[in-house]
């Protein structure tokens, strides 16, 4: 299925139009769809080959790779034999493939380049003195390890200048992961449901099924044994982080239950360094598993060093609340009719759940209040840290516009929302210390009911229902 993308492709479309030869680099968490989009571009070329690296298991060779990529080209050359003793060959008969209107996608480039320090060096030589005699020619890398990405290409003095576009490809917009339902008439909170435990990963949501329940579908896909979303976890992280993979689950545990900044992180994790902690969670952030959030200083251009980590991605954090713990018990078949609802914490789990939705869709919510982001000057959770000279203070999102702050609460609540989101906003309000000419509005985004008492109350400046944004 594919739905979405409409900006990546016309930002693509219009790179093909450029007379020259172009090297594109996507990056992205794994499962995010990079690959797909890939092949969506590919309808718009006479000529498209795919070439994937294979997964660097424990004794798979720089060799292996070299094999395996001769035996994709030997499909497409229609050859025997090629010589797979180094890239360079391998390259220059693929240069040779590559004539007139031509899209090559090298796919998990990091894997291909596993183990093998000649891999960039040989492919940048043969770039410079034939790939890049074709102008109809687009080669995309691509690689689930973003950092790979940045380190061996973005911030390479080898390919300055050689990259012609990158792109980061994120999870879906709430608007294109709602497709995936098809026609099906779904209740709001059901579609919430599936949403807090799967994010809008396009690959998690290919395996919905929308004429079942969202209970059935997450029971098929995490509580029964050898289930996709049971075993993807240990997937991705044997994939993304052949070591130190202890280390990076360590840290995502550390960080499931709240938000932390580094030096929290580092109290809980005290065999590991202030810098290996630093490298680790950026790691993690680059992977599209973490957020760090930087909060800023209210009328000021100097932003705060101030910033504290969060999972950002609603698979992650379902898999460490509920699968991690019980990752026997499931694989026993003790949980395939487990009641969602009976799980400890379930609505603060979807509480969480709906913060990371409204952040990743943070243009809907501006939309609603009627904000351009050109007038935008600071915007993203906000943290007031307290002293002695002012109390703490956290809001879920702020929006800062010259002279004016949206202070938005969100709230998720299988009962009615009432005095108690109430006296929290009263109470941010009278906390955050703000220069005198700026102006507080006060917004509501909620999922779930709320009182007369706060719907006609006049500390709002705006009610958002979330549930407005899921009808399928």
């Amino acid at each position: 299925m594919f739905h979405g993308r409409d900006t990546e492709i016309h930002d693509l479309l219009q790179l093909k139009k450029t007379p020259i030869a172009k090297l594109v680099a996507f990056k992205g968490r794994r499962r995010v769809g990079k690959s797909t989009l890939a092949f969506e571009y590919a309808k718009h070329f006479k000529n498209f080959y795919h070439f994937a690296g294979i997964a660097p298991e424990h004794g798979v060779t720089s060799n292996d790779q070299r094999k395996e990529f001769a035996y994709q080209l030997e499909n497409y050359l229609q050859v025997e034999n090629l010589a797979t003793d180094n890239w360079t060959s391998l390259f220059r008969n693929l240069a040779h493939l590559a004539k007139g209107e031509t899209l090559i996608l090298l796919d998990e480039v990091s894997w291909m380049a596993h183990d093998d320090p000649t891999f960039l060096p040989k492919f940048k030589t043969v770039w410079d003195t034939q790939f890049k005699q074709n102008q109809e020619l687009v080669i995309i890398v691509c690689s689930s390890i973003s950092s790979w990405i940045d380190k061996n290409l973005l911030s390479s003095t080898g390919f300055v200048g050689r990259i012609s576009l990158e792109k980061t490809v994120k999870p879906l917009k709430l608007t294109d992961s709602l497709k995936f339902w098809g026609n099906q008439q779904v209740s709001p909170y059901k579609t919430f449901e599936f949403l807090s435990t799967v994010g809008c990963i396009p690959r998690y949501l290919e395996e919905l099924d929308p004429r079942a329940t969202s209970e059935q579908n997450i029971r098929r896909l995490f509580f029964q044994p050898g289930a996709f979303l049971h075993t993807e976890f240990d997937k991705i992280f044997s994939d993304l982080f052949t070591t130190k993979q202890a280390n990076y689950k360590n840290i995502i545990e550390t960080v499931s239950t709240q938000n932390k900044t580094q030096a929290a992180i580092s109290q809980e994790l005290p065999k590991l360094s202030a810098s290996e902690i630093s490298k680790l969670s950026s790691d993690l952030v680059t992977a599209g598993f973490l957020q760090r959030d930087y909060t800023w200083q209210i009328g000021k251009a100097t932003p705060s060093r101030l910033s504290k980590y969060r999972i950002s991605d609603n698979y992650i954090r379902f898999y460490m609340r509920y699968i991690w713990k019980n990752h026997k018990k499931i694989a026993d078949n003790l949980m395939s009719e487990i009641n969602l609802h009976n799980l400890p914490g379930w609505n603060s789990s979807l509480g969480y759940a709906l913060e990371n939705l409204v952040l990743d869709n943070r243009e809907m919510i501006r939309e609603a209040l009627e904000i351009s982001p050109h007038h935008i000057i600071n915007d993203g959770p906000f943290y007031q840290p307290a002293n002695q000279k002012q109390a703490g203070c956290q809001v879920d999102y702020m929006i800062e516009l010259d002279g004016t702050l949206y202070l938005c609460e969100i709230k998720y609540s299988k009962n009615t929302i009432g005095s108690a989101a109430l006296q929290q906003t009263q109470q941010q309000l009278k906390n955050i210390k703000i220069p005198k000419r700026y102006s507080l509005k006060p917004v509501l985004i909620h999922f779930g009911d709320i009182t007369d008492q706060v719907e006609d109350s006049a500390t709002y400046t705006k009610i958002i229902d979330f549930r407005d944004f899921l009808v399928v």
